[in-house]
């Protein structure tokens, strides 16, 4: 026992440090307050009737008329007590408050794939938090999307586990994937898991590559195995809510309209300008390295005294005691200043300017395969994030991919860039600080000669 506790001190005291570090961040957890989340209050609110039945027969109801004049309560709240990763997520929730819970699943997720990827544990707790902090992954806390979050916290995790599969740790890399594969879909945000699900295709694909060229294609296929039974085994423990969803699917507006229509699009998902709504403006993608660049947040939020909005108000008369009042007043009206392509948004996608430039660094020096497929997933979800405004690829998945026109908000395709960005820029780190052949390998731009 003492030699594990030696081996492993190193990472013992990473993971208490990530402990710590979310108390810190989040002390006012500690003095019992809460955050004010919109959406989970709203979810609380639609879950009230069943919750009383609950609370007086012990069992909740299969039916609510709380919503949309009745509809089935499984899609609102339900238990699945017999399954297991269900008590996973409890575990979290019981120990540590909200939202302490899921910044560290972020943390302890994300230092699982870079351990596995074979960092530095130290540099692997700094792609941890680099991955964790994300600008979008605290907005989505803040609104109360507690299982998008939940979802994303377990992507690296998963990724983790298909790496070991074809590094032919074949047992322990499915067994990872199946956990966490579970645990990610009984968080219950589907869209999420699908964006995963397309950027791993493209992992596969490039696997499958390299296994043709290096003529390894039935170790590929043994790994290729080992995953399949793993993803089934997900499926299975989750069989119970992935099924009451697709049923319920086709009686609403993600399903085939009853109704006849002029429109030339497919009938049989959401209506293509509904879900392109909340599409990434072009420009927008300087948010990536500038986070303010298109005004930050909608609302007035971010203005003071010392703002132009304020010097100009000033300037028409109105006392310096009233003026952060007049801001608020005029906030509540439509004052913005956000000015970008989207109705509003609760803040940019800001990953960083130093990830932005290790990123751009790693495309180079990188020598990982894994390199190659950041760069496509990233490409493939940055283009389909622009929806509306780029619709040439975007129309082919909405029209043809399976299932992509069930979901909106394409922007939040997203999360597959914010999530590989960081690998790549961690990787770049590891590459220049623990590179151990002759350096002179690492120079981009080779030096002129003097002659």
């Amino acid at each position: 026992m003492n030699n594990w506790f030696k081996r492993n001190g190193v990472h013992l005291a990473i993971i208490g440090i990530f402990i710590a570090l979310c108390f810190v961040y989040f002390s006012p957890a500690l003095q019992g307050k809460a955050l004010y989340q919109s959406d989970v209050l709203m979810a609380q609110g639609m879950q009230k009737e069943i919750m009383d039945i609950k609370a007086k027969d012990g069992k909740g109801p299969l039916w609510t008329n709380s919503m949309f004049g009745g509809m089935p309560a499984f899609q609102i709240w339900v238990q699945y007590p017999n399954n297991v990763t269900t008590y996973v997520i409890s575990f979290f929730k019981t120990v540590f408050p909200n939202p302490i819970d899921t910044v560290l699943l972020y943390l302890l997720g994300a230092y699982l794939l870079f351990c596995v990827l074979r960092m530095n544990p130290w540099l692997a707790a700094a792609g941890a938090i680099a991955f964790a902090f994300s600008s979008y992954n605290f907005q989505i806390i803040d609104a109360g999307h507690s299982n998008k979050a939940l979802a994303i916290a377990f992507f690296p995790p998963i990724l983790a586990g298909i790496i070991m599969a074809f590094r032919r740790q074949y047992l322990i890399g499915a067994v990872l994937t199946a956990l966490f594969l579970a645990i990610e879909i009984r968080t219950n945000h589907i869209q999420m898991t699908y964006y995963l699900f397309i950027a791993l295709l493209i992992y596969v694909g490039i696997e499958l590559y390299h296994a043709v060229k290096t003529k390894t294609t039935q170790d590929f296929l043994k790994s290729f195995g080992y995953l399949a039974a793993a993803v089934l085994l997900a499926i299975a423990v989750n069989a119970g809510m992935l099924w009451t969803s697709y049923e319920y699917g086709a009686e609403t507006i993600r399903g085939k309209s009853n109704l006849k229509t002029e429109k030339s699009e497919p009938n049989n998902g959401l209506d293509r300008e509904y879900a392109y709504q909340w599409s990434q403006g072009l420009g927008e993608s300087l948010t990536f390295l500038v986070p303010n660049a298109y005004g930050g947040a909608s609302g007035a939020g971010n203005l003071d005294e010392n703002s132009e909005v304020a010097k100009t108000l000033a300037t028409k008369g109105i006392p310096a005691e009233q003026l952060m009042p007049a801001i608020q007043q005029l906030s509540q009206i439509g004052l913005s200043t956000y000015w970008g392509d989207k109705q509003f948004t609760s803040g940019p996608w800001y990953f960083g300017a130093i990830i932005c430039f290790l990123f751009i660094l790693g495309l180079f020096i990188v020598k990982n395969r894994i390199k190659w497929w950041i760069l496509s997933a990233s490409l493939l979800c940055l283009i389909l994030s622009f929806g509306r405004h780029l619709p040439f690829l975007s129309d082919l998945f909405f029209d043809y991919f399976p299932l992509y026109n069930k979901f909106r908000a394409v922007e939040s395709i997203l999360v597959i860039t914010a999530f590989l960005i960081p690998v790549l820029a961690i990787l770049a780190v590891k590459e220049v600080a623990f590179h151990t052949e002759d350096p002179k390998k690492l120079r981009i731009i080779p030096r002129l000669s003097s002659n």
